[in-house]
């Protein structure tokens, strides 16, 4: 607001008043209390995993609309989010042991 040239008195009040408002109830407050009930229901991991995909689906979203170019950074910063979800949710730990158990099972057998 300290850069803008324009002036607040220069805005159609008339006009821009049901799109301020639906902006602010719809979408702001009506979609974070959906979420916020809805995440009580599901696990604190899927919760954090559904957050971490908003920037993925934004970014989707903006391309498919052509508000954004689709660029190299764009991929890389989706494969990036993709990665670490993919990380955060693998059990790593529990195919080391099943393939150890394959390998000594394999073993015993000959």
């Amino acid at each position: 607001m300290f850069v803008e040239t324009g002036q607040l008195a220069d805005i159609d009040w008339a006009d821009a008043i049901v799109p301020l408002l639906y902006m602010g109830i719809i979408c702001s407050f009506v979609g974070q209390t959906v979420q916020v009930l809805a995440q009580k229901h599901i696990s604190a991991t899927s919760a954090g995993l559904i957050m971490m995909l908003e920037d993925v689906f934004g970014s989707v979203f903006s391309v498919a609309f052509g508000l954004e170019a689709f660029t190299a950074k764009l991929v890389v910063g989706g494969i990036l989010i993709m990665l670490s979800i993919i990380l955060i949710e693998v059990n790593f730990k529990q195919i080391l042991i099943k393939n150890k158990e394959q390998i000594t099972e394999k073993k015993n057998s000959s």
